[in-house]
């Protein structure tokens, strides 16, 4: 037993050291799940050879336990890093593409751009962080880095072809023979100031809101600060050179020896390092940088000559207050300390301030009223151990203080004097001296007033006499500010401390609230008001082909010219709508939102199916669901922006056409609409500003009704179809559903990005046409046959979208077949050229078009089946019981349709069948008419008077047999069907007298005639 347990606690030890060694080496979840499988492995067999112990059984539970918590903390520790070095490399990436548009927009031909793709150094590290995020097993993100970066070569492609074809130049484009500014600020928020306070702005637009924020008021001083750096008293570049000689004077070794080098370079790379680190404090390089190079020098000039005198006066007189308020064991103690102090100093490094130092400094501020801040104080207390720790103990003194307290000293007489040994507060002393300084010399520094009334005040100190200039003239400098006067700075040493410790003690503090605050503000407004929903996003795979070129974007140009004016053109009396109609699919959002991107404006996009029917008014308050307020409130929210906005109300067949009349006075001159902003009315006046309204929808609703708007907006708007084929452009409506499809197919992607002209060619190659493929075009005959395979699609599709658009405006009164409802649009072309192959047979392609729209009819309900019977007919190739099959719906449709349709009740198929009967009656009755008028032309005739004469007056006329068998078989269903159902209402409804009058003699009339036709028969 004692021989198994040392075995079993080898055993374990070898457990233990896999265990270790297995986890440190799992890096990867995969990993993990292999050495967790291998340790319980070996915890398995052990238990299979020391399972029988009850002791060692339990010590194997506890271990695998051990080993299974060991690997999930790993696990975790790994999925960790993993997410962590994801978010990395994801954000690492988007910063990268995020630039990539600014870059691209100075590119001026297709090779710069796609060498710019190949080759820039930042996209092959994105491309390389992409596949290493994939790698990580994020492999959802990457794909959608990767669509970005392909987007953005789009894009990029696609606007560099809008700059060489559409004429733009700078910043205009052209539209047909129009053209237009464009404008490049992006919306976003700004929050400006007044007297009244702080309002929010949306940039370039007309919107702007008070906002009340009480923190706010706290720091209205710095409200109009642009820089934390930088006031009207205080140029950055002094700034900068303060934070450097702060560095400096605290003891920073390489700052100092830069002071002392014989070349000025080891400076300035430090101040440009140091400018560097604050890139929010907007340091011009070579200029602001080189500027306070030149204040530190000049600072570190007189401070070499003031020795301590470059502490402020404050400081100075601070310590020399304290240091005279001891008694001589204090002072005694204070001058030991100051002595070890003194080895920091004379190292060049920062000295610690003694706690006991730091209380007593602080308190004798604020009794003084003199400056108590941590710069302060540490000032006083460096001033203190400086001048307390040499070998004989002194005070530095300006020459001016002591030139101003011995002047006061002669001129007052000794019994004023004497007041200041007086048991007075020091505080007081000080405030009387003061006082004394300034009447004797009005215009002396404020600095040496309190210098010469500590020296008045604390006569028992050592001091020692220093003669330097503490204001300067530097010459050079390149920056703009109002203390710079033609590059010249006015500096005073003292003056130039203490303006800078308040700046960096109270109004940097200050300005960094409220930009914290204003950055809370601003977010919260962005989120509230939804700013990125109003950004322009047109689709990466849109394409301008030659009907939108040359048709729509000359229509829509002329639009907008009268809704935005031109260059060239700024008319007042703009107005107008733009109103775009077709069935889905067509891309009617996607152009607009295409040509608001070009121009720089505004997207407001409402969404016509969340307003309902139920929507009358443009006030969200009243909104029935939280849907349509939400866009009530996008809508008002444009029209307060008012300028550079395109307001497009989507699917406007799902509004009421009461709300779609709110927008007549905005159409017309007056440009003027009644809206509810922020929960309050006003009226909108958008006169002479840069406002288009754009409408769009399905002409037919959702019933398949017509859709009418209100005739009064109509009639202020331009109409265009764009699922409907303008006279003289079929050919270019017809191409347009290959360009549009381009993109779809892979084989037929790069032709998309060729020039418009090899296009051409292709196309034309593919319809038969003799001649070469453009060079270097991938694909060659492949292309050719996927682009025939492409052609023949569009043909059915051309037949199914003329079908729908013909059916969808026929009214039902008129119908001889049944209503066709499958669409033959650019989405449907997109989704079968993505599946189109160029080795598809006729029956391939047969096979596939019926398979995509009989997907496309389950949508129908009981109209799937004569729909796609439809299709066949559409198609060409319908099936022997197809076209039997649809003949056969077509004749029951006809025949409900003389009914008064499927829905009609008893009374309105017999009206109907009687209004048929009527039809056939007046016809024939028409033919007899005829034979009279004949022979009557015939009696006229001498030759023939007495063969006529035996003609009976009401001659039986030989009707033709099946003119016969039909009216034959009209009054049998009329014996046997029509006089059933009117008897039976004339009993049960109290049918009209007259109305069965008129059936009755209608009877007679037609059993009279079978008489006649019967008598006149003759025998063959």
């Amino acid at each position: 037993e004692q021989e198994q347990g040392l075995e079993f606690g080898a055993q374990l030890t070898v457990l233990e050291q896999s265990l270790t060694n297995l986890l440190a080496r799992s890096d990867s979840p995969e990993a993990i799940d292999e050495a967790l499988a291998r340790t319980l492995g070996q915890i398995e067999h052990l238990e299979g050879r020391f399972g029988s112990q009850p002791g060692f059984l339990v010590e194997l539970t506890s271990r695998r336990e051990a080993a299974l918590e060991a690997f999930a903390a790993r696990r975790e520790q790994i999925a960790a890093q993993r997410d962590k070095r994801a978010q990395g490399l994801r954000d690492a990436v988007s910063r990268v593409l995020d630039g990539i548009p600014r870059r691209i927009a100075k590119l001026s031909e297709a090779d710069e751009l796609h060498g710019f793709f190949a080759g820039d150094t930042l996209v092959e590290r994105a491309q390389a962080q992409i596949e290493e995020l994939r790698q990580l097993g994020a492999a959802v993100q990457a794909d959608e880095l990767a669509g970005r970066l392909r987007s953005l070569k789009e894009a990029g492609l696609r606007d560099l072809r809008d700059r060489l074809e559409l004429g733009t130049s700078g910043d205009s484009l052209a539209l047909g023979r129009q053209r237009f500014t464009i404008e490049r600020r992006p919306l976003d928020l700004a929050l400006l100031h007044n007297e009244q306070g702080l309002s929010l702005q949306l940039t370039g637009t007309d919107y702007r809101v008070a906002l009340d924020e009480p923190e706010a008021e706290q720091h209205r001083e710095v409200w109009g600060q642009v820089l934390p750096n930088e006031t009207e008293s205080v140029y950055r570049a002094e700034y900068l050179a303060w934070r450097i000689w702060q560095r400096a004077s605290a003891g920073d070794a390489a700052i100092n020896a830069a002071l002392r080098a014989t070349e000025g370079s080891a400076l300035a790379d430090l101040v440009a390092e140091e400018a560097q680190r604050h890139p929010t404090e907007d340091y011009q390089r070579g200029v602001h940088d080189a500027d306070a190079t030149r204040i530190v020098q000049a600072l570190d000039s007189i401070a070499r000559q003031a020795g301590e005198l470059r502490w402020p006066a404050s400081a100075r007189v601070l310590a020399q207050a304290w240091f005279a308020g001891l008694d001589a064991p204090g002072q005694a103690s204070t001058r030991g300390l100051a002595a070890g102090l003194g080895w920091f100093l004379a190292r060049g490094e920062g000295m610690p301030v003694p706690p006991s130092w730091q209380g007593a400094l602080s308190a004798l501020a604020a009794e003084l009223g003199l400056p108590g801040d941590a710069s302060s104080i540490e000032s006083a207390a460096r001033h203190l151990a400086a001048s307390l720790g040499g070998t004989l103990p002194s005070f530095a003194a300006s020459g001016r203080a002591l030139d101003l307290a011995e002047q006061v000293s002669r001129e007052l007489p000794v019994t004023a004097l004497a007041a200041l040994n007086a048991p007075v507060e020091t505080g007081e002393k000080l405030a009387l001296a003061g006082a004394w300084c300034a009447r004797v010399q009005p215009d002396a520094h404020p600095a040496s007033v309190l210098e010469a009334a500590a020296i008045l005040c604390f006569p028992g100190l050592a001091r020692e006499r220093i003669n330097v200039e503490l204001h300067t003239r530097i010459e050079g400098l390149r920056g703009e500010h109002a203390r710079v006067k033609q590059g010249v700075l006015e500096l005073d040493f003292p003056e130039f401390l203490i303006r800078l410790a308040q700046h960096q003690q109270t109004v940097a503090p200050a300005w960094s609230a409220f930009a914290a605050l204003r950055h809370r503000v601003s977010e919260r407004e962005r989120k509230r008001l939804g700013l990125h929903r109003f950004e322009a996003k047109p689709l990466a795979g849109f394409v301008r082909n030659r009907l939108i070129d040359e048709v729509y974007l000359p229509l829509i140009g002329n639009n907008l010219a009268k809704q935005i004016g031109t260059i060239g053109d700024q008319r007042s009396d703009r107005s107008g709508l733009l109103l775009l109609i077709s069935p889905p699919g067509y891309g009617k959002t996607t152009l607009m939102e295409y040509i608001a991107d070009r121009l720089g404006m505004i997207f407001v996009r409402v969404n016509g199916p969340t307003l309902g029917h139920e929507i009358t008014s443009l006030d969200p308050a009243q909104a029935s669901t939280r849907g349509a307020a939400e866009e009530l409130v996008k809508l008002n929210l444009g029209l307060a922006m008012g300028v550079n906005v395109m307001l497009y109300v989507d699917d406007i067949q799902h509004c009421s056409p009461e709300f779609l009349q709110k927008f007549i006075s905005l159409a017309d001159g007056t440009r003027r609409i009644d809206a509810v902003i922020d929960g309050s009315a006003r009226t909108i006046d958008l006169r002479g500003k840069r406002f288009a309204l754009v409408m769009a929808g399905n002409p037919y609703t959702e019933t398949g009704e017509m859709f009418r708007i209100p005739d009064m907006l109509a009639n202020r708007a331009d109409v265009y179809n764009l699922g409907d084929v303008l006279s003289g452009r079929e050919a270019l409506f017809a191409d347009s559903y290959i360009e549009n499809a381009l993109t779809a197919n892979p084989l037929s992607a790069p032709l998309a990005e060729r020039p418009r002209a090899e296009i051409q060619s292709v196309l034309r190659i593919a319809r038969g046409d003799d001649e070469l493929l453009p060079s270097g075009l991938p694909g060659g005959v492949e292309l050719v046959e996927l682009v025939k395979r492409m052609l023949s699609v569009r043909d059915v599709l051309g037949r199914v979208n003329a079908s729908y658009v013909a059916s969808a405006a026929q009214d039902d009164s008129y119908r001889t077949e049944p209503p066709f409802k499958l669409q033959g649009s650019y989405r449907n072309m997109v989704k079968l050229a993505a599946q189109l192959s160029p080795l598809m047979t006729e029956a391939e392609l047969d096979a596939l078009i019926r398979d995509h729209y009989r997907g496309e009819a389950q949508t129908l309900g009981a109209r799937a089946e004569e729909n796609l019977l439809k299709l066949a007919q559409l198609i060409g190739h319908p099936s022997a019981e197809e076209a039997t099959r649809w003949q056969q719906l077509v004749d029951n449709f006809q025949r409900l349709m003389k009914q008064g349709g499927k829905e009609a009740d008893g009374a309105t198929r017999a009206a109907q069948v009687l209004a048929d009967i009527a039809q056939q009656l007046q016809k024939q009755n028409e033919q007899s008419a005829g034979t009279r008028e004949a022979l009557k032309a015939l009696e006229s005739l001498g030759e023939i008077r007495e063969l006529l004469a035996r003609v009976p007056r009401d001659p039986q006329l030989d009707m033709p047999p099946a003119l016969a068998e039909t009216l034959g078989k009209m009054a049998k269903a009329y014996e046997n069907t029509l006089v059933p159902i009117v008897s039976a209402l004339h009993h049960k409804m109290t049918l009209d007298h007259d109305i069965w009058e008129q059936v009755r003699d209608m009877r007679k009339e037609v059993d009279a005639l079978m008489k006649r036709i019967g008598s006149g028969k003759r025998a063959p």
